[in-house]
């Protein structure tokens, strides 16, 4: 028997700013939910997730160094998930060049 195939929108994630960095837009009176993420970092940085200008996460997550990575693998249950309206941001903790992939949908 045939697996449902579900389409997943993607974006590139291509940051550099210190402090908050918009990585998928809001729409008004839509929830995103975020599936899948990794990044790389081209040296030392901490991330947090936000919704708007609100921490997903208690804690910030290390990029040790050049070529350091985080992955969160698609596991049927998204890792974030954004108020109504709201963009989904990564703060960084300096201005360091993080680069990946995103999977997300909109409620």
């Amino acid at each position: 028997m045939p697996s449902q195939t579900i389409v997943v929108p993607d974006l590139d994630v291509n940051i550099s700013s210190s402090g908050d960095n918009i990585v998928i837009p809001a729409i008004a009176d839509k929830k995103i939910y975020v599936w899948k993420l990794f990044v790389i970092g081209n040296a030392a940085v901490n991330l947090k997730m936000r919704d708007g200008t609100t921490d997903l996460n208690a804690f910030a997550f290390p990029l040790t160094g050049q070529g350091s990575s985080i992955t969160f693998f698609y596991d049927l249950v998204p890792y974030w998930r954004t108020s109504k309206g709201n963009a989904f941001q990564i703060n960084l903790s300096g201005a360091v060049q993080v680069t990946g992939r995103i999977y997300y949908t909109y409620e």
